[in-house]
């Protein structure tokens, strides 16, 4: 019988992808062709000369220090490199900017005391991203910050990529997979997050890879799944623990799956159906435990391998600065399922207009993404008896609701400050971008693909002359 669910699974999982007859050619076409289209925004924006306020010295200082073969202790001061390099591109009139040119540059200049903080992330996304910035930097003319922008584009791009991916996987035409992964990279706080050094560029793709791992293995033994699947949801949370929304949906998918399988094997429903529903939860709570188990292990020998520069003080400076009044905060945490589309207040350099088109683009994208998931939600069922689009959408709508609150609660017991801003929502924003457009007809999925090239167009245009 365990073989027989296991022959069913795949083969609607194979009818998942070419239910609507789609060539392999086309499928490929609408992910690379999200990829290309993320590229040509980021080349495009970063002709603005937009400084990202997103703590990128800090993010580069950490890049650069393993680019030069140099492992930094946690909470160690920013190196030399960084601090002349954003010396010169700070206002002069600010303490570090009047050390523009100088041999040596005192870190108690920088903002929150110098103080590296990104040190306390793990070095996988900053190890791989002074590789490929190492190899750009080598480029004649290319400095070192600019290869690492350059890096974390393309972190962008796979990041597109895996949501176009996701979203054909979810049943979408390649034409509605290419609209929905093309106009997430369309949204301008995802651009600025793209073409600047943070970790936030490789999170925001991580959430769908999860998810496309877990479907791509959906008819594969259930161990084999599990272990597979957490081990990437692992890797995301080295990267930022932002990534946490793929685990959480693809634990919520294992429960559906692992639900399915004991209704099959117990008909008629003999037996004790409590326990059944219990040993149903062995393996959402799996996947769950062992990303969360390896995490803690990791952190405890990271921090004995790179070692801690203040011991005393591991809450450092820059926490003084995250006190922002808490009624701020709680509005901005409640309207994270929208947020993360919205443009940042400011962006210097880009011309007002422009800003104004991919306001009102990013405002109606979240209210598409919000709103779609909110009709199938409606007119569902419980998780484990829904399809996998539903699911999706289910999760992606219950995560918009709680994931702020839900950060307020963690960051006030982890670091004593609650903060929270919205690029943290971002990696299940992806999640949305891919399901939007899942569902619908060919002619529709024709015509938002068309309005994202006409998108892509106008906005690498007003960049390119703000």
């Amino acid at each position: 019988m365990q073989q027989v669910m296991v022959d069913e699974r795949r083969r609607e999982g194979d009818h998942a992808v070419t239910r609507h007859g789609a060539s392999r050619r086309a499928r490929w076409a609408a992910v690379v062709g999200s990829a290309l289209a993320a590229a040509v925004l980021g080349l495009c924006f970063l002709t603005t000369g937009v400084q990202s306020p997103f703590d990128e010295m800090a993010h580069f200082d950490y890049v650069a220090k393993l680019a030069e073969g140099d492992v930094p202790q946690v909470g160690e001061d920013l190196g030399q490199e960084s601090l002349r390099e954003f010396a010169c591109r700070s206002e002069p009139t600010t303490p570090l900017g009047a050390a523009c040119g100088a041999t040596s540059v005192d870190p108690a200049l920088a903002p929150f005391e110098g103080q590296s903080y990104t040190t306390e992330y793990f070095p996988t996304f900053y190890g791989v991203t002074a590789v490929v910035s190492k190899a750009l930097g080598a480029v004649p003319g290319v400095s070192l910050l600019e290869a690492a922008r350059l890096a974390d584009l393309l972190w962008l791009c796979l990041g597109v990529a895996a949501v176009a991916a996701l979203s054909l996987r979810l049943g979408a035409r390649p034409t509605g997979a290419f609209a929905g992964a093309t106009l997430l990279a369309a949204m301008p706080l995802v651009l600025l997050l793209g073409t600047s050094v943070t970790n936030d560029s490789a999170a925001i793709g991580w959430a769908a890879l999860v998810l496309l791992v877990w479907l791509r293995l959906e008819a594969a033994p259930a161990r084999r799944r599990v272990l597979l699947v957490g081990l990437i949801g692992l890797m995301g949370l080295t990267v930022k623990e932002t990534t946490v929304p793929g685990l959480a949906l693809a634990a919520l998918l294992e429960l559906r799956a692992s639900m399915a399988t004991g209704a099959t094997s117990s008909p008629g429903g003999h037996g004790r159906p409590a326990a059944g529903r219990l040993r149903a939860l062995v393996r959402p709570l799996a996947l769950l435990a062992l990303p969360a188990l390896g995490y803690g292990v990791l952190a405890v020998l990271d921090d004995g391998a790179r070692g801690v520069a203040d011991p005393a003080n591991k809450t450092y400076a820059f926490l003084i600065s995250l006190a922002t009044p808490q009624g701020e905060v709680l509005r901005d945490a409640v309207a994270a399922g929208l947020t993360p589309f919205a443009a940042p207040d400011d962006l210097p350099g880009v011309a007002a207009a422009v800003l104004a088109v991919t306001g009102v683009l990013a405002l109606a994208f979240g209210v598409l993404s919000a709103g779609s998931a909110a009709h199938v939600v409606l007119r569902s069922t419980l998780p484990w008896r829904a399809d996998t689009l539903t699911v999706v959408r289910q999760g992606f709508l219950v995560g918009a609701l709680v994931t702020g609150p839900v950060f307020l609660v963690a960051t006030r017991v982890t670091a004593g400050v609650a903060f929270y801003n919205p690029r943290y929502a971002l990696p299940l924003a992806a999640v949305g971008a891919a399901a939007v457009f899942a569902d619908l007809s060919r002619r529709w999925s024709a015509a938002v693909a068309g309005a994202a090239l006409v998108v892509v167009g106008v906005l690498a245009l007003g960049y390119l002359v703000a």
